[in-house]
């Protein structure tokens, strides 16, 4: 428990170092880490550089190769490569995600389904986190898969540092 205390305040003192010599944060990397039954073709994070206390908007744009009726979005989080959250919402409609001991929330706008195959769709992931999440690499993943075929749909992959 000290040691991971110890590992937050030099991260805070490395964060606060950057910010006083006038450092701007590094920007995101997102990357589409597979293949399957939705082609994508735009990845955005916006802003590109998120903050903490700043809501985070992550978009997935693409065309859909297959039918998908109902299925499932995979999320998880790590902070610097250790597993902070898992969790699972439906992958049509939306759904709201309560984070843990009061951490914020996560809000998916899945797929319009059932989708056609050429259809355009997009998927958006809003975070909402407050000021007080620990400081470090971030690194937040969205898996979705179908459910009959248990298929993947998509992967998203996106790196951020907090």
């Amino acid at each position: 428990m000290i040691a991971i205390a110890a590992s937050m305040l030099v991260l805070a003192a490395s964060a606060m170092a950057a910010n006083l010599r006038g450092e701007s944060p590094a920007a995101a990397t997102i990357i589409d880490c597979g293949s399957g039954g939705m082609k994508l073709t735009g990845l955005n994070l916006y802003p590109t550089a998120p903050a903490k206390g700043q809501p985070a908007n992550l978009y997935a744009n693409g065309t859909m190769t297959e039918v998908v009726s109902a299925g499932k979005i995979q999320l998880a989080v790590a902070l610097d490569g250790v597993n902070l959250y898992s969790d699972s919402c439906n992958i049509c409609g939306t759904s709201k995600i309560t984070l843990p001991l009061g951490f914020g929330s996560i809000t998916m706008d899945g797929l319009r389904c059932p989708t056609t195959v050429g259809a355009s769709e997009h998927i958006q992931m809003a975070l909402n986190l407050p000021s007080a999440v620990p400081s470090g690499n971030y690194n937040v993943s969205m898996i979705g898969t179908e459910s009959s075929q248990n298929s993947n749909v998509f992967c998203v992959d996106a790196q951020f540092p907090l």
